[in-house]
């Protein structure tokens, strides 16, 4: 067969290739829209509340993610009406930490605050009818955020009550919190040293400690409970008496500065 012949067979097979890539495109993208379709027609949704409901609950995973962070490693409460530490800004807290109840609620709080930014940055074109409130509850291994905000899509179409989930064990944390807290407490202010370390690799955490005269400030870091990549913290500062010992050494004389208990972990123990 001369070149001549050849020619037309190869521009025929170049044609057939590209329309069999093309139909193969469009296909994928009519198989696309027809599952949104299908999945607003589901959710007796139109497209754009369907885009609006997606862009809320992301918002509010969101929410839910950095009020978990910013409510432990705060030590459980973000009021500025509890007696603080200059030191990282630990709370002091006298008789008991604060309950799962209180923990949750101020959680609930710091999503209220910032879920509208959110909102408003992915989504300009939604209103906020009703800004509502956010209740968290932890439920196992899981902490789940309910909100009642409404949305107003367009004229006639108004959304509300949209909720998310994160898997992370908080009741765990505070749990492990609870007990350091009242180690210290029933020890009369002295806790050994070697006690807490064992104590921490058992649970899993690494600590940091620091001391003032009228105070011992604990940062707690938990290895294998992340959020959004970050491990979860929980400080708190317990009073004592100012000439109180700790392992044998003055309290007034350790080194200024967050310090590890443990040395064995030194690649890690950075805040």
């Amino acid at each position: 067969m001369k070149r001549g012949q050849i020619t037309p067979f190869v521009l025929i097979g170049i044609v057939i290739i590209a329309v069999i890539a093309f139909a193969f495109y469009f296909s994928q993208q009519f198989t696309k829209a027809k599952s949104v379709s299908e999945l607003s027609e589901a959710a007796g949704l139109s497209k754009d509340e369907l885009d609006a409901k997606n862009v809320i609950e992301s918002c509010l995973e969101d929410s839910l993610n950095n009020g978990i962070l910013e409510v432990f490693s705060k030590g459980g409460t973000l009021s500025n009406d509890v007696q603080r530490v200059s030191i990282l800004n630990a709370p002091v807290y006298v008789q008991q930490l604060p309950s799962l109840e209180m923990i949750e609620t101020e959680i609930g709080k710091d999503i209220d605050n910032n879920i509208e930014t959110c909102i408003r940055k992915n989504m300009p074109s939604l209103t906020i009818n009703n800004p509502g409130e956010t209740i968290v509850t932890a439920k196992g291994n899981s902490i789940e955020a309910a909100s009642s905000i409404e949305i107003v899509v367009n004229e006639a179409s108004i959304l509300k009550d949209f909720s998310a989930s994160v898997d992370v064990d908080i009741e765990k944390v505070l749990n492990d919190a609870n007990e350091l807290y009242n180690e210290e407490k029933e020890t009369g202010r002295f806790v050994a040293l070697g006690n807490i370390s064992r104590n921490s690799i058992a649970k899993e955490y690494l600590l940091f400690t620091e001391s003032t005269d009228k105070e011992k400030i604990y940062l707690m870091e938990f290895k294998n409970i992340k959020i959004d990549n970050k491990r979860l913290e929980f400080l708190f500062a317990f009073p004592i008496e100012e000439r109180s010992m700790v392992a044998g050494v003055n309290i007034t004389e350790i080194d200024s500065g967050i310090f590890p208990i443990f040395p064995e972990d030194n690649e890690e123990l950075e805040i």
